[in-house]
């Protein structure tokens, strides 16, 4: 509902997925679609399960920085949700 909410607002919202991979997601909240479609959609359609289907924030941003390096610049807002657990894989902290 946020990010539905946000698209309507505001031309450039892009939306991002992830469970232990990433991808991007803005193209189920056109208007018109259904919300209570979005998620077996993107279940079925979305590349957002890389290993085991567990959250893995480290390896998530990773494919986001190489796969989306366009998506974050000076004028850009991030907005991270998620379960907050990263079930024992490395954080993957950027190099300095």
């Amino acid at each position: 509902m946020l990010v539905s909410a946000l698209r309507e607002q505001f031309t450039k919202v892009r939306a991002f997925a992830f469970i232990d991979t990433c991808d991007e997601v803005s193209r189920y909240f056109t208007p018109g679609l259904d919300s209570a479609m979005r998620w077996p959609r993107w279940s079925a359609e979305a590349d957002l399960v890389w290993f085991d289907g567990h959250s893995d924030y480290g390896h998530s941003f990773e494919v986001f920085a190489e796969r989306f390096p366009d998506a974050v610049g000076p004028k850009t807002s991030l907005l991270v949700l998620g379960d907050g657990r990263n079930n024992s894989a490395p954080p993957r902290p950027h190099p300095a």
